[in-house]
């Protein structure tokens, strides 16, 4: 990862998806709504980024989870202690326990066994002409998937991938959603990331994004926000056409599907050219209007617009969807996080244009940014006073030309 002062890759803090089970009802917005979206600090997750290329890169604060329900089959955590960037999702739908292997040496080859025995016939089950075979086999996939990395493998190495992804355009609502989910609930493992990438998922998540279920759409940007985290896969995203149906969700989506689509949006927008593809897609507009904190994303929102800024599109964008009075809202009365990622959006605005300089001080922007320069977080501090100290460089340099 870069470490330039200037320039630093955005990275996710997934800190707090180490050791928790996050509770999907309907997406894996339980989760993405826990990360902490960041820009800056060099000890972050690397493999999330290595492509950003401004300072007004954005952070995402973790929040709480108000959203989280709780499955009654289920203890509601179940301690795993994995790398930052493996999630363990849970769902309260489902009807299948599965088994949870082992950690002890002769048990764990004893249920391993048994476990992968039990897949190879699940795998059997999805070449089914059955439709309800299929649809308890992607059922109970989804779940062995969902507790922990040994199964997630165990899945993938008796060739279940390739068969969900082929499930992704079943005509069958519910094992569609079930296809979907396994894989989310798969690409916890990092391996398992490539993997799904190079069965080609990419299209038929695209597909399902467009077509499905709600609960469908809202797991397929979820999982197509798991895969952006190898970097090959936010190019490959990018180009295949999923800005548009992310950015449509972004807009029209359940508040689940919105989260998922905002955070999907974040990660891709790190890859510097899906900057402009994001930004022609419309999302601005929607970002500036989730920034209404009754929609309880403007972490989110701030974080995606302050990526945006960094390109000229991006800018403009902001400017004709009024987003800078409320840019300088946040500044004044966001969270920690959203005030430095506004603070980091303000500073690509006014020394870039003259013009948002001048309607970014119209907004009484001065006061919040004296506040930040001397409480914010290190790089709001860094922000606020870059801010303050460009106002002053202007209006000296006015005062000089007479």
């Amino acid at each position: 990862m870069s470490k330039s002062i200037k320039e630093f890759p955005a990275t996710i803090d997934t800190s707090e998806q180490s050791s928790h089970i996050h509770n999907r009802t309907a997406s894996a917005s339980s989760v993405l709504s826990n990360l902490n979206l960041s820009q800056g600090d060099a000890n972050e997750t690397s493999e999330v980024s290595n492509h950003s290329d401004a300072s007004g890169e954005g952070k995402l604060e973790s929040q709480p989870a108000t959203t989280m329900r709780r499955e009654p089959e289920f203890p509601s955590r179940v301690m795993e202690t994995r790398s930052r960037s493996q999630v363990i999702w849970r769902r309260p739908s489902e009807r299948f326990v599965p088994r949870i292997v082992s950690t002890s040496g002769a048990e764990t080859r004893a249920d391993l066994s048994g476990i992968e025995t039990q897949v190879r016939k699940l795998v059997e089950d999805l070449k089914s002409t059955s439709l309800d075979t299929q649809r308890e086999a992607t059922a109970e996939l989804r779940l062995l998937a969902k507790h922990n990395m040994d199964n997630r493998m165990v899945i993938a190495n008796c060739g279940a991938i390739n068969i969900l992804v082929d499930m992704l355009h079943s005509s069958e609502t519910k094992i569609q959603e079930n296809a979907v989910t396994a894989l989310l609930n798969l690409s916890i493992n990092d391996n398992n990331k490539s993997a799904i990438a190079n069965a080609n998922a990419i299209e038929p998540l695209i597909h399902v994004l467009q077509t499905g279920s709600p609960e469908a759409r809202e797991n397929a940007a979820a999982t197509l926000f798991s895969l952006s985290v190898i970097e090959d896969n936010k190019i490959k995203i990018g180009r295949s056409g999923a800005i548009g149906p992310l950015v449509d969700l972004l807009g029209n989506g359940t508040p689940r599907g919105k989260k998922d689509a905002a955070t999907a949006l974040f990660n891709l927008s790190i890859y510097h050219e899906n900057k402009a593809r994001i930004v022609q897609a419309g999302a601005v507009k929607h970002l500036v209007d989730l920034m209404d904190p009754a929609a309880g994303m403007v972490d989110k929102a701030v974080a995606v617009l302050a990526n945006l800024a960094t390109i000229p599109d991006g800018r403009v964008a902001i400017g004709q969807e009024n987003g800078i009075p409320v840019l300088v809202e946040v500044v004044e009365l966001g969270s920690a996080r959203g005030k430095e990622n506004a603070a980091a959006a303000l500073l690509q605005l006014c020394t870039n244009s003259s013009r948002f300089c001048s309607m970014v001080l119209q907004e009484g922007a001065v006061p919040p940014l004296v506040a930040l320069s001397q409480s914010g977080t290190p790089r709001a501090k860094e922000k606020a006073q870059a801010l303050l100290s460009y106002f002053r460089n202007q209006r000296h340099g006015n005062a000089g030309r007479g």
